[in-house]
């Protein structure tokens, strides 16, 4: 078996993203029932909406709204809008996507949504699926 070159510095899963159609459903089921806390929200000026909720261990599931559209190609149907993984360099880990012939939706792209800063990528995986690369800025030095 042909061993494929990984990703420097993938960490963890970061964070799964969720298409909220009942947003208010929703938020009683993550952090009213099974006690996630908000570590952001965001609503933009198209009327869409994130929040992000983290269990007591560190890990976190964003719920967008249903008609969000965070990725530049339409990453396959469902409730998983995307699954994120942490890793130590967004555009390194890009090269290693790309190398591995896999198409990347969204090239590294710095984001601030309400204080959450980061570098984010997106690819789609063999089955369609969207993979969200993530770097949380530190936040005691900016960057």
């Amino acid at each position: 078996m042909e061993r494929t070159q990984r990703i420097p510095g993938a960490k963890s899963v970061h964070h799964v993203s969720i298409r909220a159609v009942d947003w208010d459903g929703s938020l009683r089921l993550y952090r009213d029932l099974l006690g996630m806390e908000p570590v952001a929200d965001a609503s933009f000026p198209d009327g869409k909406r994130l929040v992000r909720l983290s269990d007591r261990e560190g890990r976190e599931i964003e719920l967008v709204s249903a008609d969000a559209d965070t990725e530049t190609a339409a990453p396959a149907a469902g409730a998983i809008a995307h699954i994120a993984f942490a890793v130590s360099d967004v555009a390194e880990a890009v090269a290693v996507v790309e190398a591995q012939g896999l198409t990347v939706t969204m090239p590294p792209t710095e984001i601030d949504i309400n204080g959450l800063r980061a570098t984010i990528a997106f690819f789609l995986g063999p089955n369609g699926e969207s993979i969200e690369l993530f770097r949380e800025a530190d936040r005691t030095s900016g960057g």
